[in-house]
């Protein structure tokens, strides 16, 4: 085993005693230069046209992922909303049979009343505002659970 004080890094001696693997290092890097010179060049000698329809080409491409994604966002919503709705009005329905709770055309018309009820008391403004902010936030709280739901899907 040579020592390591003995071993020379020097070009000249690195040429002589692997002389096949630095032809082939040299080899490589000369075809890898002109491949990728070849294939630049040719980028360059696309006319205006073919580059403008390239670019176009890449921009329909992108323009409808992004609606074929809101699609999707879309079409999986509705469908959340139309369960959501289906699953109420089924229960509704089975609490209707049991009558439990009144129907629904009683149930609006007791709201309404409720409603001219609470006007004619004269609720405050802090008491509505309040109630808004919940009603906003409840919102907010349903958007961002089936965003979630969707992206998990």
């Amino acid at each position: 085993m040579p020592h390591v004080g003995t071993l020379t890094f020097d070009v000249s001696s690195l040429l002589h005693t692997h002389s096949g693997l630095i032809n082939q290092i040299a080899g490589d890097a000369l075809s890898h230069a002109l491949f990728s010179y070849m294939r630049r060049s040719g980028r360059r000698s696309l006319s205006r046209r073919e580059m403008r329809k390239s670019s176009n080409r890449k921009r329909r491409w992108f323009v409808d992922n992004i609606i074929m994604h809101h699609k999707r966002l879309h079409d999986r919503n509705r469908a959340i909303v139309v369960s959501n709705a289906r699953t109420r009005a089924l229960a509704k329905r089975e609490a209707s049979k049991n009558n439990q709770t009144p129907s629904l055309q009683q149930s609006t018309t007791q709201q309404r009343d409720r409603q001219k009820t609470q006007w004619k008391n004269g609720s405050s403004l802090k008491e509505r505002g309040i109630s808004l902010r919940g009603r906003v936030d409840a919102r907010r709280a349903r958007a961002r659970s089936r965003w979630l739901s969707v992206m998990a899907a």
